[in-house]
């Protein structure tokens, strides 16, 4: 894939600096006020914004001495306006986990997983199934426990 991204980017030198409003909006992500929100909503909204802040490589630390509510309030309220490098998405092409990775027939078995899933389905045994309707085992069952069988509730006959 040609880009016009340098192969090393120094993101205070090679981005342009945004507010995260605007990274977020561009992206189609604008996170409600948290005056809006009622306590049983911010949670799945907290988690809707760090998972929209990491899909960015923006991520957060030291926060849990807080609550959810502050938490929220402190990211909508400071550092939703704070500037940072807007680093393009194909940025990261080629150091992050994975981006490396060789085609799937062509990938090494590195942890021997191939020789174990093989040994897992050679022992699958296949059970045959129940036969539908057995009046032997109905009336065993029948004078076992008369008061809980009812032939249709119990799937028989």
């Amino acid at each position: 894939m040609v880009t016009d991204t340098p192969e090393f980017i120094d993101p205070a030198k090679d981005c342009p600096w945004r507010v995260r409003r605007q990274i977020f909006a561009r992206y189609g992500y604008a996170p409600l006020p948290p005056f809006e929100l009622a306590d049983r909503q911010l949670p799945g909204r907290l988690w809707e914004w760090i998972y929209a802040a990491a899909a960015h490589r923006l991520f957060f630390c030291s926060t849990d001495h807080l609550s959810d509510r502050e938490l929220y309030t402190l990211l909508w309220e400071k550092w939703l306006d704070e500037p940072t490098a807007d680093i393009p998405p194909e940025a990261h092409a080629g150091w992050l986990p994975g981006d490396d990775d060789l085609p799937e027939d062509d990938e090494p078995d590195t942890l021997g997983l191939a020789k174990i899933e093989g040994e897992i389905a050679a022992a699958k045994t296949e059970f045959p199934s129940p036969d539908p309707f057995d009046p032997a085992l109905e009336a065993q069952l029948r004078a076992c426990e008369p008061e809980n069988l009812d032939a249709t509730s119990a799937g028989i006959g």
